[in-house]
């Protein structure tokens, strides 16, 4: 009988976090950010694990109200649909709070206006395209104006930026990166020479050692979600834009954001709070 110590135990968990994760399509800035947020995931655990930290899901007020009835609401760090592991690790910006602060900002009688504040390298598509319908609702059919300020909004958070009455960067911001994400990468071998014989049952192609099928697969649903992300910025923004011209998965900076069509115009934040 084998028996697994602490550290192998750790490892076999670090093997499947860094599988769940690169298997899954992401809006990130690029490769790199996927790459980074992994093996800062990978670190945080270990470190939890062993008691260094203690795991917090307290994300604070919904939004603050300041100036003129304006109620700011966060977008801050990696986007996820909801609380989980990650969100408890690093923080973050959790969708499912996004939306609960758009509904109380909404219904808030003295709130005349809202401005959603955007740091974040994008995330997971998991939900997005539902919180980016629901702020482009609130904009064509709520009685108050919903502004982005961005100081950077790429992929994920860009998308959500669009769907906005208008969108404000600050100097020095960074916006767009239009594109989704996939890594897959395949542990069979790693697996072998461990010892280890995966045999994989499925109804139909998917994930596992790869297969020309399995990466046509996952390229299609890169595809299907890359169009959906034109059509949904295209379909608020097209009398700025050329959506063609933007889709390249570039980002721009202030003055080259707003020359493009991904932004509106710049300003810093006590200019748009206070004007």
């Amino acid at each position: 009988m084998t028996t697994m110590n602490k550290s192998d135990d750790t490892l076999t968990r670090m093997h499947g976090l860094r599988a769940s994760l690169y298997n899954d399509p992401w809006m990130l800035a690029s490769e790199a950010d996927l790459g980074v947020l992994v093996d800062q995931i990978e670190a945080a655990t270990i470190r939890a694990a062993n008691g260094e930290f203690a795991m917090t899901d307290d994300h604070g007020a919904l939004y603050e109200t300041l100036g003129d009835g304006v109620a700011v609401i966060p977008v801050i760090g990696t986007i996820s649909r909801r609380s989980s592991f990650l969100t408890m690790l690093f923080g973050g910006a959790v969708l499912s709070d996004l939306e609960a602060a758009l509904d109380e900002a909404t219904a808030d009688t003295s709130v005349n206006e809202i401005v959603i504040q955007f740091n974040s390298p994008g995330g997971s598509v998991d939900g997005i395209f539902a919180t980016a319908a629901k702020i482009q609702s609130l904009s064509i059919h709520g009685d108050k104006t919903i502004r982005a300020f961005v100081e950077t909004a790429a992929s994920a958070a860009y998308l959500l930026a669009s769907q906005c009455d208008e969108i404000i960067i600050q100097p020095g911001g960074m916006a767009g990166s239009i594109g989704v994400i996939a890594q897959v990468p395949d542990f069979s071998r790693m697996d072998k020479n461990k010892g280890i014989d995966t045999r994989i049952f499925r109804s139909a192609p998917g994930v596992g050692p790869m297969t020309e099928t399995a990466a046509a697969a996952i390229q299609k649903q890169v595809d299907s979600l890359f169009t959906r992300f034109r059509d949904a910025v295209s379909d608020v923004r097209s009398h700025a834009l050329s959506i063609d011209a933007v889709s390249t998965g570039d980002t721009w900076l202030d003055h080259d954001a707003v020359a493009i069509g991904i932004a509106d115009r710049v300003a810093t934040f006590d200019e748009l709070i206070f004007e």
